[in-house]
């Protein structure tokens, strides 16, 4: 398959007996390419399903608020789950048991929780760890 531009991909139409088609994202399609020696690969149009959410914060500054740069550390109180984005409807991508430090580099404020964020060692990407809600009870998960 080819983009052809912005939401629109000429592709071999496996539904269509194999014929040559363009779709546009509101068909609503998922689009792969198959190949016997290399992995597959998933197109999918913009908009045809629910948007998925943001992998990591490259533009933190026009996507979620931030409160500071902080190079610090904290020890956790609790079990905390880092997330991939400041949400707790984010995907959670490892975990902190109790009794164990953080070491984050800044400090966001969204969805009505306070997070430390930093880049993750091993993945390279910006990870979230919520250590207080901004609201109600704000008693930390984390000790600084």
């Amino acid at each position: 398959g080819i983009f052809l531009r912005k939401g629109e991909i000429i592709h071999c139409n496996a539904g269509l007996n194999w014929t040559v088609t363009t779709n546009n994202e509101s068909e609503g399609y998922w689009y792969y390419l198959d190949d016997t020696y290399y992995p597959v690969r998933f197109f999918r149009p913009i908009g045809a399903v629910e948007e998925s959410k943001p992998k990591n914060n490259t533009t933190s500054s026009t996507k979620w608020h931030k409160v500071k740069d902080e190079d610090w550390h904290g020890l956790t109180t609790t079990v905390c789950n880092v997330r991939a984005y400041p949400s707790t409807d984010a995907p959670i991508v490892a975990q902190y048991g109790a009794w164990e430090n953080i070491y984050y580099d800044s400090v966001y404020e969204e969805n009505g929780y306070r997070w430390i964020s930093y880049i993750g060692d091993e993945s390279g990407e910006r990870r979230y760890v919520a250590y207080r809600c901004t609201s109600g009870d704000t008693t930390p998960w984390i000790l600084f």
